[in-house]
């Protein structure tokens, strides 16, 4: 039995047109780097296991199309981190399918429309020399310099649902209060799956 905050998600052949939860899309593989973006036919994959996945998608009924993590090795597919949230691509736009998640040399991460218009995007503190962001086997996305550091984590913005190894509360040192929060409405993708 689903209720307002579930929703399950089934797989099947992509066809044309906007991406939706019943779209199985092709393998990228397990990193977005400067000149290798996410298609919004294609998904990252967390590793070779592929525990965890990283995808466009459309949830049935719903009016948006979002960039998120899911569990790769199940049969119904559950939502469990949502990159835009907040800034979804309008289904109206025809040029959804096209859509991408791509990132530029020094290391901004964008999602965009068909048309080249941003509808999110996040910049790190200072410039990255060799930037690229993959999928964490524990389902974190993150930005980091190949050489060094986490520039950027997905599991500082977390959405409704608690994953291993992500922290809630306030970081003092980055200055941000993590918190799960539930959708506002149906109309809006709903996270969970029994």
């Amino acid at each position: 039995m689903e209720s307002a905050g579930m929703m399950k998600m089934a797989t099947g052949a992509c066809g044309g047109g906007t991406p939706d939860l019943f779209c199985s899309p092709k393998v990228l593989g397990d990193a977005v780097t400067p000149g290798r973006p996410l298609a919004a036919n294609q998904m990252l994959l967390s590793g070779p296991n592929g525990k965890f996945v990283l995808v466009f998608f459309t949830p049935p009924g719903a009016n948006n199309t979002y960039v998120g993590v899911w569990y790769g090795k199940v049969s119904v597919r559950m939502v469990v981190w949502v990159t835009n949230r907040e800034h979804p691509i309008p289904s109206g736009d025809a040029d959804n399918h096209a859509a991408t998640l791509s990132m530029s040399a020094t290391g901004t991460l964008t999602i965009a429309k068909g048309n080249s218009a941003f509808v999110w995007s996040v910049k790190p503190a200072t410039a990255l020399a060799s930037p690229t962001a993959w999928i964490l086997d524990n389902g974190n996305l993150v930005l980091a310099d190949v050489g060094g550091g986490m520039a950027w984590e997905g599991f500082d913005y977390p959405t409704d649902t608690l994953l291993p190894d992500m922290k809630l509360g306030i970081n003092f040192v980055k200055g941000r209060n993590r918190t799960l929060t539930a959708w506002k409405s149906t109309n809006v993708i709903l996270m969970h799956c029994v």
